[in-house]
């Protein structure tokens, strides 16, 4: 690799084209001379596939969570139809 080759590389531009703005690259200090040292890649550990992931998740476990929830506090009916009591009659005006 020659001096250009490795110059574009360094700031992280594959070719004369691109921006460096997609490829930042942070150094504090030149070791030596001109030239960027191996590059330190600005990008965060979360990247856009993780956060979908992260969240996707989160908003699946929290719905589960709530259902489970709402089924824990479900009441059954405390009084059942009683065969020999006393019928229901309900009167009907015309």
């Amino acid at each position: 690799m020659n001096d250009s080759e490795y110059r574009y590389f360094a700031y992280g531009m594959h070719s004369q084209m691109e921006t460096p703005s997609n490829y930042s690259y942070f150094q504090p200090f030149i070791e030596n001379g001109s030239y960027f040292g191996s590059p330190n890649y600005c990008t965060s550990f979360f990247t856009n596939g993780i956060w979908m992931g992260l969240t996707s998740s989160l908003l699946c476990l929290g719905i589960l969570l709530f259902s489970i929830y709402r089924m824990m506090n479900t009441k059954s009916n405390d009084r059942f139809d009683d065969p020999k009591g006393k019928l229901l009659i309900i009167k009907v005006q015309e």
